[in-house]
């Protein structure tokens, strides 16, 4: 009797270590499953709130592109007519000469404006080939050498040893890596530091390009319309506003996203990924 009622007793054991071990690899399943559809409730929130923005740039875009249009059909006119004036500099007055110079640099200016944003309205890039992103990067970094010399900024850089190379504009990219690179040097002190690195992705087929700074960054406030046309952190006279905008414009057509994180005193990344093809 006694044997028996022991015999019971171990075997109530082992189905109950039986149902916890069940109970346990359900719950370990249910933990996974909650992981992975959190996951892409967040990945669904970070594309939703893409589209929004892309939807809210492309309309922009337009607008801006439609007034720069019109602006530039009444100051090419302008220009054209200073140039002539121009021609006869010497019959002038050097005080007169050096006036009229100015406003002919101030309408250059204007029209280099107006030329990023029409370039933003176009909705292809205008060729395709094959773009070294490590060399296209070391071009832009020697054609600012002075810039970085200047300021005795330190460049780090990091690339894999082996890079694809990616489908797209060359000369288009390397505005952009222009545009990013003295954004940075110019948000940094004397002797700051930028990050450069690129890595690839082989499971999503893209490369990820990032350039990371320790200079003043950017208040929150301002993070969501960095990209806006026209709007600018830097002070009056300094900026004018489309580099980030023209940027977005460029690497969304080349069907890339371009994101930013920022932290006041603590510097700014900017991180863009470029599909292969």
């Amino acid at each position: 009797m006694y044997a028996r009622s022991e015999e019971s007793v171990e075997k109530l054991k082992k189905e109950l270590e039986i149902m916890e071990k069940q109970t346990l690899r359900y719950a370990q399943d249910l933990a996974k499953i909650f992981k992975k559809e959190r996951e892409k409730a967040v990945q669904l929130d970070l594309t939703k709130e893409q589209l929004v923005r892309s939807a809210r740039m492309a309309l922009t875009g337009q607008l801006a592109a439609s007034m720069a249009h019109e602006i530039n059909n009444v100051i090419t006119p302008a220009i054209g007519n200073i140039d002539l004036i121009l021609l006869q500099q010497e019959a002038l007055e050097p005080k007169l000469a050096e006036r009229i110079m100015r406003v002919k640099e101030s309408l250059d200016k204007v029209s280099s404006m107006l030329r990023h944003l029409l370039d933003f309205s176009r909705r292809e890039t205008e060729k395709k080939e094959k773009v070294n992103v490590k060399k296209s990067v070391l071009n832009v970094l020697n054609f600012l050498e002075y810039k970085i010399k200047k300021k005795a900024i330190k460049i780090q850089m990091t690339f894999p040893p082996e890079l694809p190379e990616i489908y797209g504009d060359t000369d288009q990219l390397e505005q952009v890596f222009t545009n990013l690179t003295i954004n940075a040097i110019e948000a940094m002190d004397v002797e700051g530091i930028l990050e450069i690195t690129v890595q690839y992705l082989p499971e999503k087929d893209y490369l990820e390009i990032s350039f990371k700074d320790n200079g003043r960054g950017i208040a929150s406030e301002d993070l969501d319309h960095i990209f806006a046309p026209f709007y600018t952190t830097k002070e009056a006279g300094k900026g004018t506003g489309l580099g980030l905008f023209v940027s977005y414009g460029i690497i969304e057509k080349h069907g890339g996203i371009i994101d930013v994180k920022s932290e006041l005193g603590k510097g700014s990344t900017f991180t863009i990924k470029l599909p292969l093809k």
